[in-house]
């Protein structure tokens, strides 16, 4: 079971951008770190240089359910952001996929059902 750190924080959230499929890219500019309080993560949307938002996330509950959280705050910026369109978007669906934990890992997933999309938010391995 992997250990919140500032460095798998970090790697989490570059895996989690990377997954939103944004239309540009967001940069991490910090990791606040303060152990026993949520973590923020400031990232900037590409085209959007001012646009600073904050994600959060708490190091010290499961790493799955550490990831999801970052995952949904990231993800809800991310379509406020770009005027409500879905990010990640649900294959053959108009809506986004939604955050979850199945059978211990963080997952993308269709709201409406699972069974039609679920994929890992970050690859296994990743801290």
């Amino acid at each position: 079971m992997t250990t919140a750190s500032p460095e798998s924080v970090r790697l989490a959230a570059e895996a989690i951008l990377d997954g939103l499929c944004l239309p540009a890219p967001w940069k991490i500019l910090d990791i606040d770190w303060t152990p026993g309080s949520p973590t923020p993560v400031k990232v900037t949307a590409g085209p959007y240089p001012r646009e600073v938002v904050s994600a959060y996330c708490d190091p010290d509950r499961p790493w799955p359910e550490t990831v999801a959280r970052l995952a949904s705050d990231l993800q809800d910026h991310a379509c406020e952001v770009h005027w409500g369109r879905p990010f990640p978007p649900c294959p053959g669906h108009t809506h986004p996929l939604s955050t979850g934990v199945a059978d211990g890992v963080a997952v993308w997933e269709c709201p409406v059902s699972p069974r039609h999309h679920r994929s890992p938010i970050i690859q296994a391995g990743t801290p």
